[in-house]
């Protein structure tokens, strides 16, 4: 098990946003199980469907194939804030290099990848967790002979409602 909070309490603290509300019972009931949640995405459930559409080649040139988190409901965003992500590298596969305003926090669920960022690149393994930071150029290589799977969330839905979001890809 683990457990990864993305939160956006950097953001809600700068907006001066932040607030509680008192409970008005002094214990709180269950609520429904989590399989039974909107929130509820089985690894079991992505992987697979990676999988099939890297079988099918149906992946963006330079990026891998990339699966985004939606709302199982309304079909937007899961949260209004965060950018959820899970991708596939192939063996041997690599992105193109690329940098944007907003930070972006992956975690490696498996496969040995290499980053990097036009420094010497860093060796990550199974369930590393790392960050990159806003306008920084990286490019992720998956260098073993396995598919690598990789989470992420970032800020970028934020960056965009405010019209700050900026990308770039190098050749």
């Amino acid at each position: 098990m683990i457990w990864l909070d993305g939160l956006d309490t950097p953001l809600v603290r700068m907006l001066e946003a932040g607030f509680y509300e008192e409970y008005h019972q002094e214990k709180q009931d269950f609520g429904a199980a989590v399989n039974a949640s909107q929130w509820h995405y089985p690894m079991s459930e992505m992987r697979a469907a990676l999988l099939r559409q890297a079988a099918a080649n149906t992946g963006d040139a330079g990026a891998g194939i990339i699966l985004e988190y939606t709302n199982r409901v309304t079909g937007g965003p899961v949260m209004p804030d965060d950018r959820l992500l899970y991708a596939l590298l192939r063996p041997g596969e690599k992105t193109q290099a690329r940098r944007h305003v907003c930070r972006t926090n992956y975690h490696v669920v498996e496969g040995c990848r290499l980053l990097d960022g036009g420094r010497p690149a860093a060796r990550l393994e199974d369930k590393d967790v790392f960050t990159v930071p806003t306008w920084t150029f990286y490019q992720h290589v998956n260098s073993s002979g396995r598919p690598a799977f990789l989470f992420s969330f970032s800020d970028a839905p934020v960056m965009k409602a405010l019209s700050l979001y900026r990308n770039e890809t190098r050749s």
